[in-house]
């Protein structure tokens, strides 16, 4: 069963809110968007990791495919020989 992806409160943006005034308010906001983007950097790689994975496993899928097709088309072919 597939699990559900936990849910990763968001702060809003840093946008709609005021903008920082006073310099540790500066460094406070600079640190949070830091982190934001070393998270999304984070979670594109994990994507990508998946997807390169998704790709091995369609081709290997696609090979398979191909090997049985070639069976039922041999399969066929002695069949039609013999009658």
């Amino acid at each position: 069963m597939k699990r559900t992806m936990p849910h990763v409160p968001t702060r809003p943006s840093s946008l709609a809110r005021r903008k920082p005034r006073t310099r540790p308010e500066i460094a406070a906001e600079l640190v949070r968007l830091e982190y934001e983007r070393d998270r999304i950097e984070r979670d594109l790689g994990m994507i990508n990791q998946r997807r390169l994975k998704a790709e091995r496993q369609l081709d290997v899928l696609a090979a398979r495919v191909r090997l049985l097709n070639q069976m039922l088309q041999a399969a066929d072919d002695r069949a039609a020989h013999s009658s």
